[in-house]
Order: C-alpha cells, then sequence, then structure tokens
C-alpha cells in the first residue's frame, strides 16, 4: 500500500513560549510537526518545552545577531528539518508622541521587531533553497492599516516587516518557497484583558462598556482568537497555500481604526 502519511515539517517560531507564538507552536505540534520556540523569557521557554513532547526551546533575544545564529544552530540541532520560520516575536514599545520617543527605544524596536527576522531569516534561506520548498510566515498588526497615533515605532517597524515579506517572496518564489504575513486584530488573550481592566479603570467605566466601545472599530464587532492566528499560518504553512505568497492577510474581522 502507498505510504499516505503525511511528512513533518520542522518549524521555528519566535516568541513562540507564550501568546500567540505558543498557540501557534501547539497548532503545529498537534498537526504533527516537530517545533523549536524562540523566547527572552527563559522561565517561559522551560514551562512551554516541559508541557509537550515535540517541542524544543531557546533563550534568544532576537534583536542581537549572535544570540539569532545560537538559535539557528540549536534550531538545526533539534528539528529533523527547518521547512517553515515564523517571524513571531514583537515589543510594543513605547506610547508617545514621536518627538520624545528616546533613540534607545526606537533602536530597540527596529532590532527586535525587523532586524531580528532579517538575522534569522538571512540563515535559513540557505536551507529553504537547497530544498526547494518552505513558508515564511511574518507576523504583523492592524496597526499597520489603522495606523494609531502615538504608537510610531511599533507601526513602522510592523510595516517594514510586511515589505520584507513581499521582498521575501520576490526573491525567493523562484526556488518554490512562499512568503506571507498575518496582521491580527482586536485578540482576546491576557495581554488586551489587562488593557481592558487597566483602562476602564483609569476612565471609571465598565469593562463591558469599554469593550463594546472598542468593538465599534470593528466590523464585524467581533475580538480575534489566538486559535485563528494559528489556523491562519498552519494554512500558509501547508501544500494547499503552496501557491499562496506575497499576501498580507488581515485576520481582524476588518478593523477599520484604532479605539
Amino acid at each position: 500500500m502507498p505510504n499516505t502519511e503525511k511528512p513533518s515539517r520542522g518549524v521555528v517560531i519566535t516568541g513562540g513560549a507564550d501568546g500567540i507564538g505558543f498557540q501557534i507552536a501547539q497548532r503545529f505540534l498537534q498537526d504533527g510537526h516537530p517545533v523549536h520556540i524562540a523566547d527572552v523569557n527563559e522561565e517561559a521557554v522551560d514551562r512551554a518545552t516541559l508541557q509537550h513532547a515535540g517541542l524544543s526551546g531557546s533563550v534568544t533575544n532576537m534583536g542581537d545577531a549572535e544570540s539569532a545564529s545560537r538559535l539557528f544552530a540549536e534550531a538545526r540541532s533539534a528539528l529533523p528539518n527547518i521547512s517553515v520560520l515564523i517571524n513571531n516575536v514583537g515589543i510594543g514599545g513605547p506610547h508617545a508622541p514621536i518627538e520624545e520617543i528616546s533613540n534607545e527605544d526606537w533602536n530597540e524596536q527596529i532590532q527586535v521587531n525587523l532586524s531580528g527576522a532579517f538575522y534569522l531569516t538571512k540563515q535559513i534561506i540557505p536551507l529553504l533553497k537547497a530544498q526547494k520548498s518552505g513558508s515564511i510566515i511574518n507576523i504583523s498588526t492592524a496597526s499597520v492599516r489603522t495606523v494609531p497615533p502615538f504608537r510610531a515605532g511599533y507601526v513602522v517597524t510592523k510595516a517594514a516587516l510586511e515589505a520584507f515579506t513581499i521582498a521575501l517572496a520576490r526573491e525567493l518564489g523562484p526556488f518554490n518557497i512562499n512568503s506571507n504575513a498575518i496582521r491580527p486584530g482586536l485578540m482576546n488573550n491576557p495581554r488586551m484583558t489587562r488593557i481592558i481592566k487597566r483602562n476602564a479603570a483609569a476612565r471609571n467605566i465598565t469593562e463591558q462598556a469599554l469593550m463594546d466601545e472598542y468593538l465599534q472599530h470593528v466590523d464585524m464587532n467581533c475580538m480575534i482568537e489566538m486559535d485563528e492566528i494559528a489556523d491562519t499560518a498552519l494554512f500558509l504553512a501547508s501544500p494547499a497555500a503552496s501557491h499562496i505568497t506575497a499576501q498580507i492577510i488581515a485576520v481582524d474581522g476588518n478593523m477599520v481604526s484604532e479605539p
């Protein structure tokens, strides 16, 4: 009988020890793929890897080129192959007018949100080219579209990440490697829960009232679950999406403005 077993694809996920990154990691594991995560939080990496067989991890500062190189070496050692790269890590940076953003904060966002993706991707590309297949998925944000004020560093670095996505697609298409980005919207996750609690208390209104206000900015009047992002990533890395490339895919219920 023919072997119908689906081949596993080694997956590397940055910022993968919690939040969206960890949800994506779990989704690929459930589908039978070995995963190596990277995160700056050592405790979170230890906790995540203890939870799941088939999940390995590295403590990595993606804003540092040498640390990204160590991650690449550790991922190659831990995985049978590397076929999928998900650049998920990102920092929000300060909430401030442009003229009040420090040079240090600006440079840190560029290093982590943009350069980190470059440092790791450039090392993985030769492997993908050699096997003439692979998927690169970059996690952006709906804020690139809505452009909230006082978040210049975050918006600019994520917009640049989207441009990097398309540049990768142009260069790697001839090698049968696709490159896409996902724009998550208003997430139903612990971070958003903390934001709503804090902002509702500051305005002396109920959390539900604030949530209703936020949802007015989303045409489908919805928050986005983390598993929706994970399912989208899994699809983009699957054979069904092998000819989908250079796309920026919003999973946001059509978020048209910023709360």
